[in-house]
């Protein structure tokens, strides 16, 4: 027995001495398995940072693809808009106007602002940071707070109503208002365009009938201290607005309502502001934007915008007279200090889809217009205030500036020319102007050329204007905005 015991004893280790190197050689050790998670952990990270990175790129060049839509239809719109131009019978007016604000709603409510470096970085006073408003220094010109310029013209570009329909169910049934005219096809010109930043405003279904109506309930981008308080409004969210309005030829005004241009679009007399404004049909079946008794002849004629040709100093600096003449067609009568040219959904309801007159650039954080005027006296090398070798200067209009160009015609140049005597160099608006020769040649007087007024060709319209814009995508998907400019020469 004994015996047999250790037989078997020996031959169970002998057994499992022979199992051993097999079983060694299936396992791993703890050393490599935590050489294995190490390696998988690395690969899952590069898969997923890849996997980020192009989910990431994908969203931005979808956004960059939708942002560079919409900019290319307001450079389509806005360059055809110029194109119709005919500076002796229209008027141009740029209104200058900055607004502190913030890039979204996290950067607004922690203080911060956005700001464009216009200037040279190296001239910038040291600590200061523009991207804080309680930091703002007006004496600090290299930084921008956001454009929101508002620019107006007339223009000969056919155009037709793009208000929603309205058929009030009294209206009798042969009776076509004037709004089914133009948005069954007719079309009329000159119109007047106004390109500026736009209010939101709700809407509310109105009972029994279950029209859409909209409420007064108005957020505006502008502040009621724009220099110094942040807009409401995240840059993200502005919306550029176009607004038309086209004059109903049909209707030809009195000669008391052609020059009773301060009740233009007043309730009861044209169109309600109101309507205009929100591109939306009024109460007596008017497209909202059209005006009726208005003469654009008589606005830009000698009774009218022609009335102040003459003016010294920079010509496109207006005063109250004519700036209250040109506000009344521009802004809505309760809206001129915010600006407000017009009202929008950022989400229209369906029966207001088709209400296209007032949308254009979503997310424009950014709008400026600046002209090229070498009559500028402030552009003359022989002014002590100009800057620079400026008869090529961009000038733009400043924050608060009022600038209206006159209709560019034979007898608005023949008054600054009467305004100008000849052979004084005063500070006045032409005598200052490129000044190359005034003695004639070898300096002799009265040699018949003279650079004086008589020998000048005087404009009332810049040579140019170059407009910028810079537009965010309205999700936030973009880091920065898209900037695009466009350059218009007028003949």
């Amino acid at each position: 027995m004994p015996k047999r015991l250790v037989c078997s004893v020996t031959c169970s280790c002998s057994a499992s001495a022979a199992r051993s190197p097999a079983a060694a050689s299936a396992a791993f050790t703890l050393v490599e398995m935590l050489i294995s998670l190490f390696v998988i952990a690395i690969a899952l990270t590069i898969v997923v940072t890849a996997f980020a990175v192009t989910t990431r790129t994908t969203r931005q060049a979808a956004a960059y693809a939708e942002v560079n839509n919409w900019v290319r239809q307001f450079t389509l719109q806005l360059e055809d808009d110029l194109r119709y131009i005919d500076p002796a019978n229209s008027a141009l007016v740029v209104v200058g106007r900055t607004q502190k604000a913030a890039l979204n709603e996290d950067e607004r409510q922690a203080g911060k602002v956005w700001r464009v470096l216009v200037g040279d970085p190296d001239s910038v006073q040291a600590g200061f940071d523009p991207s804080f408003a309680q930091q703002s220094d007006p004496t600090v010109t290299q930084y921008s707070d956001p454009r929101a310029d508002i620019l107006m013209f007339f223009t000969n570009r056919p155009s037709q109503s793009q208000a929603p329909a309205f058929r009030p169910e009294n209206a009798p049934p042969n009776d076509q208002s004037v709004q089914e005219q133009f948005r069954n096809g007719a079309r009329t010109a000159p119109i007047q365009v106004v390109y500026g930043h736009a209010s939101y405003g709700d809407y509310a279904t109105q009972q029994p009938s279950g029209q859409a109506q909209w409420t007064n309930a108005l957020r505006h981008i502008n502040s009621n201290d724009r220099r110094q308080t942040a807009s409401q409004i995240p840059l993200s969210q502005w919306h550029l607005a176009r607004r038309v309005t086209l004059f109903d030829m049909q209707s030809p005004p009195s000669p008391a309502q052609a020059s009773n241009f301060f009740d233009f679009f007043s309730v009861g007399d044209t169109v309600s502001w109101d309507a205009l404004t929100r591109c939306y049909p009024s109460d007596d079946r008017y497209a909202a934007d059209v005006a009726r008794f208005f003469s654009l002849d008589a606005f830009l004629g000698p009774a009218g915008l022609s009335t102040y040709a003459a003016v010294n100093s920079r010509p496109y600096l207006f005063d109250s007279a004519p700036r209250q003449l040109v506000e009344n067609i521009l802004y809505h009568p309760n809206g001129r200090n915010d600006f407000h040219v017009a009202t929008i959904l950022r989400e229209p309801p369906v029966d207001l889809r088709s209400n296209l007159g007032l949308h254009l650039l979503p997310g424009c954080a950014w709008f400026q217009v600046e002209f090229l005027m070498p009559e500028d006296a402030l552009n003359s090398p022989d002014n002590p205030n100009s800057i620079g070798s400026a008869s090529q200067r961009w000038a733009e209009a400043k924050d608060g500036d009022f600038c209206v160009f006159v209709p560019d015609t034979d007898a608005n140049r023949a008054v600054i020319a009467q305004q100008t005597p000849s052979g004084t160099f005063s500070n006045n608006r032409i005598d200052t102007f490129s000044l190359v020769d005034p003695d004639g040649p070898d300096n002799v007087p009265n040699t018949g050329d003279e650079d004086t007024v008589a020998n000048r060709r005087i404009r009332m319209w810049p040579y140019a204007i170059r407009i910028t814009v810079r537009a965010f995508d309205p999700k936030g998907r973009l880091p920065e905005p898209l900037v695009r400019t466009i350059i218009h020469r007028f003949p």
